[in-house]
């Protein structure tokens, strides 16, 4: 009879055993998926494909009703905004265009497509995620498509395509910061002295309120680094290579 706890014991180590290596097999399996692939993987690179159109589609439905759809549709049309918001918002479409570009790549990479096509794949698709937008705002009665804004996709892209294509890697990567910026809540009085506004205010309508909305509206606060790794251009090991000129 006292054999039995110990007996127990031993089946719970046994069974205890089996579901460790179980696991252990479920992540390698896990890890294994998600790891880059030597040569083109058709599963991984269809897989990849149906997830990219099922999440494009969403986000393009999603803007359509959070930016758009209020206003509604006429006549496609140009509309020249060089020069506004400073081309701040410049800027934006440059990072962001270069940023889905390297993601696009990095996908493209992980179903083991060949590099070349990998870069011209990313390349491409930060241009026509930019575009989804650019040609929404050109049947927009608010705004209307923006060749600037369009150069400024294209900049962004080939930004990432030059260095990926001629040095294998990202050697200068463009960031961004911003910050929640608190406006000036002393009163702003209309010509006649009958109205009055506050500058948060006149933020908070143009800017929105949210987090993600001033993230992306608020030009004022924002900044943009073309960050340079040194260790990568001076091809010197014994640089960190953490450490970049900003």
């Amino acid at each position: 009879m006292k054999l039995k706890p110990l007996f127990i014991l031993y089946l719970f180590l046994i069974y205890g055993s089996i579901q460790a290596q179980q696991t252990k097999k479920n992540f390698s399996t896990f890890d294994n998926f998600f790891a880059k692939e030597d040569s083109f993987n058709r599963v991984k690179f269809y897989s990849g494909i149906g997830i990219g159109a099922v999440a494009y589609g969403t986000a393009s439905y999603s803007l359509y009703n959070y930016w758009y759809k209020e206003q509604g549709f006429e006549k496609f049309h140009l509309f020249n905004d060089w020069g506004e918001w400073q081309n701040m918002d410049k800027m934006g479409h440059i990072y962001t265009a270069y940023n889905q570009s390297i993601v696009m790549y990095d996908l493209a990479s992980w179903t083991g497509l060949h590099t070349n096509k990998s870069i011209v794949f990313g390349s491409l698709m930060g241009i026509l995620l930019q575009s989804t937008i650019e040609i929404m705002d050109g049947f927009s009665p608010k705004w209307g498509f923006s060749i600037p804004d369009m150069a400024a996709n294209f900049s962004g892209s080939l930004l990432f395509y030059l260095q990926q294509k001629y040095w294998g890697q990202q050697k200068i990567v463009l960031k961004e910061t911003s910050w929640r910026k608190r406006y000036s809540t002393d009163p702003v009085y209309s010509l006649d002295g009958k109205y009055f506004t506050t500058l948060e205010g006149r933020a908070d309508r143009l800017y929105g309120t949210s987090i993600a909305e001033r993230y992306l509206k608020d030009y004022n606060v924002q900044t943009y680094w073309l960050s340079v790794n040194f260790e990568s251009v001076l091809g010197i090991d014994d640089i960190p290579s953490w450490l970049n000129l900003a």
